[in-house]
């Protein structure tokens, strides 16, 4: 049976899942400009129901945006049978006619990692260093609505600021999303329409993970007093991103930062002029700018410092670092004449 003769064969609901899915898949592709056309992409892929579809929608898609596509699974070594993991999606980029590179972790995590982050940090290496290998220009990766919704949530309650309901871009560097705008539900079912069983990974059980918590205990009880929260979160995250681009921009002009042998420096008269929100993310771009990280507490002490400081004033900032305010300037760098006064 050809391809065609299974696709007459499937039942017309099936076909309207199907055709309903990647009709979505290429219009965030669209929307989101998350594609030029002719790239070459690495594949993300897991096993599980996201990921599956998202190779099985971009198969499907490669000849509209003339893509060629590799397939890459990375295993994370947490379940005795891990390594199955790899043969199915092999077995599934095979039968597409896709190559595929399988990784798996090659450092011990270090006591200051915690094993979230370990795993993370290897399957990103694993995934760029494909792409190199590959000359691929994009990594796509099957995050879903629902990863957004949670990822909005986890930077929430773990103190993240309005960047962080900012959630996942679309694209961004080397990684794009064209499943964002997908349910998980969604991708289910276009895996059970095309009969595919996805692998399940039972790690992802585990309540003791940031993420699985929040996933199976905490938005199911907002979801019960909100069932449209998935889709509220997620269009949260667009517009948040939009607002802090144009807020940016507008901190940008504010800092003008200059950059000497002291650090970088930014006009107070300047920094004054702005309105407090544009103020607050002028002083926190002019820290950024030394590879500091401001807390709420120290930057709302740089915003009164700007409005009523006195020349010489300052707080001691992370890494030997100082902000002070002198000659008319809000200067953050190393402190030449020794530890500010408050």
């Amino acid at each position: 049976m050809n391809a065609r003769e299974r696709r007459r064969a499937q039942p017309a609901s099936d076909r309207a899942i199907l055709e309903r899915f990647i009709h979505g898949v290429a219009a965030t592709i669209d929307d989101r400009m998350l594609l030029k056309g002719g790239e070459r992409v690495v594949l993300a892929v897991s096993g599980g129901a996201d990921s599956l579809a998202l190779l099985h929608a971009i198969a499907r898609l490669s000849q509209r945006f003339s893509l060629t596509a590799h397939v890459a699974h990375f295993d994370h070594g947490q379940r005795a049978d891990s390594a199955s993991d790899g043969a199915f999606v092999r077995e599934q980029a095979e039968a597409l006619r896709l190559p595929c590179t399988i990784g798996a972790l090659t450092e011990p995590r270090t006591a200051k990692r915690s094993i979230e982050e370990h795993l993370r940090t290897q399957r990103d290496a694993f995934l760029g260093a494909t792409a190199r290998a590959t000359d691929s220009s994009r990594i796509l990766t099957g995050h879903t609505r629902n990863d957004q919704a949670e990822t909005v949530l986890l930077n929430l309650l773990f103190g993240a600021g309005r960047r962080g309901l900012g959630g996942m871009p679309p694209a961004r560097w080397r990684i794009a999303r064209p499943l964002i705008d997908r349910s998980r539900d969604e991708t289910e079912a276009f895996c059970t329409a095309l009969g595919l069983e996805p692998r399940r990974d039972e790690t992802n059980l585990d309540p003791t993970f940031r993420r699985n918590k929040v996933r199976l205990e905490i938005l199911p009880v907002l979801l019960a007093v909100n069932p449209n929260l998935i889709e509220q979160l997620a269009q949260l995250a667009d517009v948040q991103r939009e607002e802090d681009f144009y807020l940016d921009g507008l901190a940008g002009k504010a800092a003008m930062a200059s950059e000497d042998a002291r650090g970088s420096s930014a006009e107070i008269e300047r920094l004054a002029d702005a309105p407090l929100p544009v103020r607050r993310r002028a002083i926190r771009l002019l820290a950024r700018n030394e590879g500091v990280g401001l807390t709420f507490s120290q930057c709302e002490q740089l915003v009164r410092l700007v409005a009523q400081g006195r020349d010489g004033a300052g707080i001691d900032l992370d890494g030997g670092l100082s902000a002070r305010r002198v000659a008319g300037l809000l200067t953050v760098g190393r402190d030449p004449d020794g530890a500010p006064s408050s």
